[in-house]
């Protein structure tokens, strides 16, 4: 991260980004109002701009994935709440207090999503306790969220939304903290196909006026 950015703050970059982190505990002196919440930095300009933040410490704190990776500075990633962002990123252009707000008719989102690993639980009855559940709850969550956000965006833009979501081979998962898959995942991209997506960015998203 240092390499990448250095000293930068968010402020500093050349193009406006919502990044997901979540925060264990927002140290409110209030006890009626201490608690842990979601938190979007953003680098637009107007009210509660995180303009003079880290660029390195907030891409930590949104790498910081429960059970794989410690949190950082009391921050978690983001993926608990939101592991596709792309719904975040929607809300984020209708903000009125962030100007110019386009209107949804002239919105073209494309989400990238990092590959999907085919899973499941077999049965129909799973009465488990803390330590059956805490494996896969992580990967559901994950998952469950990516998904309902896909579909949201779906429903508010049409034609108009686009994720590319490659599946991995059955059988193949890849643990975020498995850098030994890296060059595995370096030949699947590579040879992956993608003439819809380049289809939809020639027909859609480059014609666009925005």
């Amino acid at each position: 991260m240092k390499k990448l950015f250095g000293d930068a703050t968010l402020g500093q970059l050349e193009k406006r980004v919502l990044i997901t982190a979540f925060d264990l505990d927002n140290e409110d002196a209030k006890p009626g109002k201490r608690t842990w919440k979601p938190k979007l930095f953003h680098n637009y300009p107007g009210p509660n701009s995180d303009n003079s933040s880290s660029a390195v410490n907030v891409g930590l704190y949104t790498s910081a994935a429960p059970t794989y990776f410690p949190s950082v500075d009391g921050y978690i990633d983001g993926g608990v709440y939101a592991s596709n962002p792309a719904i975040c990123a929607l809300a984020q252009t209708q903000d009125n207090r962030y100007s110019p707000t386009p209107r949804l008719k002239d919105v073209h989102l494309l989400s990238l999503g990092t590959g999907t690993s085919l899973q499941y639980i077999r049965g129909k009855s799973h009465d488990w306790g803390y330590v059956q559940w805490i494996k896969p709850l992580i990967n559901l969550m994950f998952d469950g969220t990516a998904g309902i956000a896909d579909y949201q965006c779906n429903q508010f833009l049409g034609n108009r939304y686009y994720r590319l979501a490659p599946v991995f081979p059955v059988g193949v998962t890849i643990p975020m903290d498995d850098i030994k898959k890296i060059p595995y995942m370096i030949e699947f991209a590579e040879t992956l196909v993608i003439d819809d997506t380049i289809k939809w960015l020639k027909q859609i998203f480059m014609t666009s006026s925005q």
